[in-house]
C-alpha cells in the first residue's frame, strides 16, 4: 500500500495535533498550508492528497477554484473534511457532487478522519479511484458513529440557539407588546395589536415545539409505536399533510440501537417531507417480512433529484443509521409525483 498523504488547509493547534496523531498510527504524510491558493494547488497536482481536511477558518480562501481544480482530473476523488461550521460549506455542496465529503464539528473530525484512513488501507488506487480490497467494517462503523454524533452535536447547539438567543429576543418582544396594548385606549388599533400579539404567541410555540423536536428521542419506559406515532402527531399535526402509518407486525422487543435509528430516520424523513415535498400524503409501513425488517417511506410531493441524495446532510444520516444496523437503503424518485424510502435491516439486528 503506497502511503497516503493528508493535505491540512489552516487548522487550529489542538486539531493540528490530532491530525498529526492519527497520521502516525495510519503511517500517512501531513502536508499543511494556510490560506494560499496557489500553493495549495500545487500540492494537490503534486500529491493528490487522498483527504483534504479544511478547517472555518478558510474565509478568505477561494475553495471554489480549489474544487475546480480537484475536478480537472476525473480519476482524483479525495475525501474531504470540513467543519461543519465553516462558510464554504455550501460552496462544496454544490460544487462536489459526491459522498466522499463529510461535514463535522472539530470535536469529531479525528473519528471521521480514523474511520476514513481505516476505509482507505482496505483499498488499491486505480485509474478509476480507490477501488476496494475487502471491507473494514470497523472502519465503517466508527466513520458513522462518528457522524451521528457531529450531527446531534449540532441539532443540540441549533436548538439551544433557538431557544435561548431567538426565544428570548421573542419573549421581550411579547412583554413589550403587552405593554402598549394596556397603554393605548384606540378599539381599532388595539384589535390589530391583538392579532399581532396571538401571531407571535403562536410563533413562540413553533418555535419550541421545533427546538424540542430537534432534541428529542424516545423514552425507555414509553412503548415504541406510541413514540413513532407522537413524533408524527408532532411534525405533522399543524399541517394539511396526511400521514398514513402502518406498524402492525413490529415486535415491541426491539433493542434500544434499533429503536433510536429507526426513530430519526422516520424523524428526518417526515422533516424532509414536510418542509420540501410539497406532498399532500406520505405513507409510512414498518413490517417484518422474510426475516427482515421493512421500513418504506412514500409521499405524492415533488420528488427529489436522486443525483444529490449523495450531498445532501440529512439523506447522509439516514444512510449512516442503516449502515449502523447492517441494513440497506435505497432511494426512488420521480419529479412531480413521487418520493420512496426502502430500509431493510436483518431482523435479528433490531431484536432484543
Amino acid at each position: 500500500m503506497e502511503e497516503q498523504v493528508l493535505l491540512v488547509i489552516e487548522s487550529g493547534v489542538t486539531l493540528r495535533k490530532e491530525i498529526i496523531s492519527v497520521s502516525r498510527t495510519w503511517q500517512c504524510r501531513v502536508i499543511e498550508t494556510c490560506s494560499c491558493l496557489q500553493k495549495t494547488e500545487t500540492i494537490i497536482e503534486r500529491w493528490k492528497p487522498s483527504v483534504i481536511i479544511a478547517d472555518n477558518k478558510i474565509k478568505n480562501f477561494d475553495i471554489r477554484l480549489l474544487i475546480e481544480n480537484i475536478r480537472k482530473d476525473p480519476c482524483y476523488c479525495p475525501f474531504v473534511i470540513v467543519n461543519s461550521g465553516s462558510q464554504c460549506k455550501d460552496v462544496i455542496e454544490n460544487l462536489l457532487n459526491t459522498d466522499a465529503v463529510y461535514f463535522v464539528d472539530k470535536q469529531s473530525i479525528k473519528a471521521v478522519l480514523t474511520g476514513i484512513l481505516a476505509i482507505i488501507q482496505g483499498h488499491h488506487v486505480t485509474k478509476c479511484g480507490f477501488q476496494p480490497v475487502h471491507r473494514d467494517i470497523a472502519g465503517e462503523m466508527m466513520l458513522s458513529n462518528a457522524m451521528l454524533e457531529s450531527e446531534k452535536r449540532e441539532r443540540m447547539h441549533i436548538a439551544n440557539d433557538l431557544h435561548d438567543h431567538i426565544g428570548q429576543m421573542l419573549l421581550v418582544v411579547k412583554l413589550r407588546l403587552e405593554k402598549c396594548m394596556k397603554s393605548m385606549n384606540v378599539p381599532s388599533a388595539n384589535n390589530d395589536l391583538q392579532e399581532v400579539y396571538d401571531l407571535l404567541t403562536a410563533s413562540m410555540k413553533e418555535l419550541s415545539a421545533v427546538s424540542r423536536r430537534m432534541v428529542a428521542g424516545f423514552s425507555k419506559k414509553q412503548p415504541f409505536r406510541e413514540a413513532l406515532r407522537d413524533l408524527i402527531d408532532s411534525i405533522c399535526g399543524n399541517n394539511t399533510l396526511k400521514v398514513r402509518f402502518i406498524d402492525d407486525h413490529v415486535p415491541e422487543k426491539m433493542n434500544i440501537e434499533a429503536k433510536t435509528n429507526l426513530y430519526h430516520i422516520i424523524q428526518e424523513a417526515l422533516s424532509n417531507t414536510v418542509k420540501h415535498a410539497q406532498a399532500m400524503e406520505i405513507h409510512i409501513s414498518l413490517l417484518i417480512r422474510n426475516e427482515q425488517l421493512r421500513l418504506v417511506i412514500f409521499d405524492n410531493g415533488i420528488g427529489v433529484d436522486l443525483e444529490c441524495i449523495s450531498i445532501k446532510t440529512g439523506f447522509r444520516t439516514m444512510k449512516y443509521r442503516v449502515t449502523l444496523l447492517d441494513g440497506e437503503i435505497r432511494f426512488d424518485s420521480k419529479p412531480g409525483r413521487y418520493f420512496k424510502v426502502d430500509i431493510r435491516i436483518p431482523v435479528d439486528r433490531v431484536l432484543e
